[in-house]
């Protein structure tokens, strides 16, 4: 980390991560900011396509939209739970969503982190970077 808190362009430098949300832009803020800080990034529309994605690289993180839990983001990381561990079934993972009130459903259904929108780039970067050194 730089001063100032500002996470510098390597913090997350050889990162692998995966990105999980329907909508365009927020899937391009999102790599942006994973990509500014060092990460290599691969975006996808859908929990299915994260899915076939996983069977042929091994993210070291995966970040997915949690606004609309019911539209897949649950039963994704079901999925991503129930692969053994060299599979990715151990990956580290974080949800997305609009406010705190999904917070404890994101944990206890297997999500390891939860941050709300709009996201502030740092804190998500400090995040990621907790996650992946624990």
């Amino acid at each position: 980390m730089g001063r100032d808190g500002i996470y510098s362009m390597e913090s997350l430098n050889g990162i692998y991560a995966l990105v999980v949300d329907e909508e365009k832009d927020r899937r391009a803020l999102i790599s942006g900011i994973l990509r500014y800080c060092g990460a290599l990034v691969t975006p996808v529309e859908t929990p299915s396509a994260a899915l076939l994605v996983m069977e042929l690289l091994k993210p070291d993180i995966v970040i997915v939209d949690f606004t609309r839990p019911e539209d897949g983001a649950i039963e994704f990381i079901r999925r991503v739970r129930a692969l053994k561990p060299e599979d990715g079934g151990m990956v580290a993972a974080v949800a997305i969503g609009d406010d705190h009130e999904h917070m404890a459903l994101a944990r206890s259904r297997g999500y390891d982190a939860y941050v709300t929108k709009p996201l502030d780039p740092w804190e998500f970067c400090r995040v990621l970077t907790r996650l992946l050194t624990i």
